[in-house]
């Protein structure tokens, strides 16, 4: 019970950092090819491709998931095949990353400190870490 009251604990923690996501839009990164990628991913499993290796439709074709790791990819065009945008489906994967990362990161801190040293090392990872650079050049929300 005791260990079920952490984890809630620290998904509650987690809410801050992922609610920017439930806002209408996108928010503009440098690395904003990653729809692209998922919809690559969507688009040569629709084409019966399995594993992913190569990408049709970027240039002249490219070995892409040989380079990059294909799991989100993987994630992202399986929440398309039941029904969701590419904006939404990237906002869900962000949110999942965000919060399963903040999980692993207290499972881990709670062996070497406890459970306070465990939220404590989750709320520094969940809010400190580089996740997505913004360029203030740019309009925050597409």
């Amino acid at each position: 019970m005791r260990k079920i009251f952490f984890l809630i604990f620290i998904t509650l923690l987690g809410i801050p950092a992922v609610w920017p996501f439930f806002q209408k839009g996108f928010f503009w990164t440098h690395d904003i090819i990653y729809l692209t990628r998922i919809y690559a991913a969507y688009s040569a499993l629709s084409d019966g491709q399995f594993p992913l290796r190569w990408i049709q439709d970027f240039r002249y074709g490219e070995p892409l998931f040989n380079y990059y790791a294909p799991l989100p990819y993987y994630l992202g065009a399986a929440i398309h095949f039941l029904g969701f945008n590419f904006i939404t489906i990237a906002k869900i994967i962000f949110i999942l990353i965000t919060l399963l990362s903040g999980l692993g990161m207290y499972l881990l801190a709670r062996e070497y400190w406890g459970n306070w040293g465990g939220i404590l090392s989750t709320l520094l990872y969940i809010y400190a870490p580089y996740r997505a650079f913004h360029d203030s050049l740019y309009n925050t929300w597409l």
